[in-house]
């Protein structure tokens, strides 16, 4: 589902009911799925939220205005055919390496 250019604002803004996020992640680095500069506004915006994903879509951010501020707080997991379980406080998560639609790189996730 895209997000509205209303949601994509209350989204970047950190504004209910997408306020009190720990942890963000994203599968790969579609447009669907990631819009840079909201990652980017949002963990401006939310300074307690982690954000973790493959390390191409964390390259998309790195050009972004105000990246630097937050960049303690991106996480890019490397996707090269193992479970990578990222270091995250208060989780454990474990990313699998997977197929979408039977090409290209993504993650699924197990959060516990």
């Amino acid at each position: 589902m895209t997000l509205s250019q209303r949601e994509k604002e209350r989204l970047a803004a950190a504004l209910p009911p997408f306020d009190g996020i720990d942890l963000a992640l994203a599968t790969h680095d579609h447009y669907d799925h990631v819009t840079p500069h909201v990652i980017i506004d949002y963990l401006a915006h939310s300074p307690s939220t982690l954000f973790a994903s493959l390390v191409e879509t964390v390259d998309l951010l790195r050009d972004v205005p105000g990246r630097a501020a937050v960049s303690d707080r991106i996480l890019g997991i490397p996707n090269a055919g193992v479970t990578a379980e990222p270091s995250i406080p208060g989780a454990r998560v474990t990313a699998f390496p997977v197929r979408h639609s039977g090409v290209g790189d993504n993650l699924a996730f197990l959060v516990t």
